[in-house]
């Protein structure tokens, strides 16, 4: 049996949730479930959170969801055969805070605001 497993980038990442997916290569393998996984640390597997998207071979896509804020991820595409899983390559991305806005161009002008305490 050949399985191959490629992760798909992960996308559309805001403060809860993100896209990703993957793709299944399959010779004389019956791919009975499919889906990314992802965890806080590396290497995650199916016994971390998961999504379920499908089985068969071929190219899919998962909606990550139930995200911290502000916290680093890793993920993983998988399909499971008869016998075993096999994982794709991990990819790692950050959500979003839960500040408001898109996240860029905060935090450049702190440290002028405590320095007019000179008379006494």
């Amino acid at each position: 049996s050949n399985v191959s497993v490629s992760t798909l980038p992960v996308t559309g990442v805001n403060r809860n949730s993100a896209k990703s997916g993957g793709s299944i290569v399959a010779i004389n393998s019956r791919i009975t479930e499919r889906g990314v996984c992802w965890s806080t640390s590396p290497d995650p597997d199916i016994s971390n959170d998961r999504s379920r998207d499908g089985s068969g071979a071929g190219i899919f896509s998962s909606d990550i969801r139930r995200l911290k804020p502000n916290t680093v991820y890793y993920l993983r595409a998988y399909a499971v055969t008869e016998n075993r899983v096999i994982y794709g390559s991990q990819h790692q991305f950050q959500t979003r805070n839960n500040g408001n806005g898109n996240g860029n161009g905060n935090g450049g002008d702190n440290g002028d605001e405590d320095e007019d305490d000179d008379g006494g």
